[in-house]
């Protein structure tokens, strides 16, 4: 192989050599030469050299070659699930139906991840759409980065409207897809109350702390309220409990890990 041809320019040039041979030969010889070329292709190497091997016209001769190609970039990582996401929505075919089967033969751990990247980044909203989709399909191995895509303004309302399309399919239970629309509400619930606001002056500092009515010691970071004086406000931001937002979420995972089969 030539050391200064990028390596998807050489797996591009090999696809055109193996379309345009005019016989069995040229043939035999571009399938040689892409057999080689995936030899030195590893963990290391320009994914878009297998994408651009995506485009071999299937024959015979090629067909394990193809399904070498399908099988490494499954094995890429969760980096890639996005070149992929793009060539099933972009790409002509058999590229586009390869990169599906790539995605399908990926773990579901690493699809999980790339979906999330893909959905909480600055791609195109029909990309990052296609992404909250499929998280949302994927079932008990995406719960987790379904759980952040939830916390992420960005990524909620996209996520949201994939569970309101699965629940219009009527292919999940509707008490399961309510306990989805419910996690995302009380999410988003607690990233719009964030910290309180104060509206009362700050207390005018002494030389002296107050001391204390009862036989308990003051702390540093709690000191009784003057008599007359009302300490709402004073403890807690305003919003969901955590400890209750927590447990919610905790039974929402159990029971989506449990009966998400879509």
């Amino acid at each position: 192989m030539d050391d200064g041809v990028p390596l998807r320019a050489l797996a591009a040039e090999l696809v055109g050599i193996y379309r345009d041979a005019p016989t069995l030969e040229d043939e035999e010889y571009a399938a040689d030469a892409i057999d080689d070329l995936l030899d030195e292709l590893d963990d290391d190497s320009d994914d878009e050299a297998l994408v651009a091997l995506l485009d071999l016209p299937e024959t015979e001769l090629t067909a394990p070659l193809v399904d070498d190609v399908i099988s490494m970039l499954a094995d890429t990582g969760p980096w890639v699930v996005e070149r992929l996401l793009d060539v099933v929505l972009t790409g002509l075919e058999p590229a586009a139906s390869r990169a599906l089967d790539a995605l399908d033969r990926m773990d579901g751990h690493d699809k999980a991840d790339g979906f999330y990247d893909v959905l909480a980044g600055r791609g195109p909203e029909d990309l990052r759409r296609t992404a909250a989709d499929e998280l949302v399909a994927l079932g008990g191995a995406g719960t987790a980065r379904l759980q952040d895509a939830f916390h992420d303004p960005w990524a909620s309302e996209l996520v949201r409207a994939a569970i309101e399309a699965v629940a219009a399919a009527g292919s999940t239970p509707a008490p399961l897809v309510d306990e989805w629309l419910a996690a995302v509400d009380a999410s988003a619930a607690a990233l719009a109350d964030g910290p309180p606001t104060p509206t009362d002056e700050p207390p005018t500092p002494t030389d002296e702390p107050p001391t204390p009515t009862d036989e308990s010691s003051p702390t540093d970071e709690s000191w009784a309220a003057p008599a007359g004086e009302s300490t709402v406000g004073s403890a807690r931001p305003v919003g969901p409990d955590e400890d209750v937002l927590e447990a919610e979420y905790r039974a929402f995972l159990e029971r989506f890990e449990r009966e998400s089969g879509v």
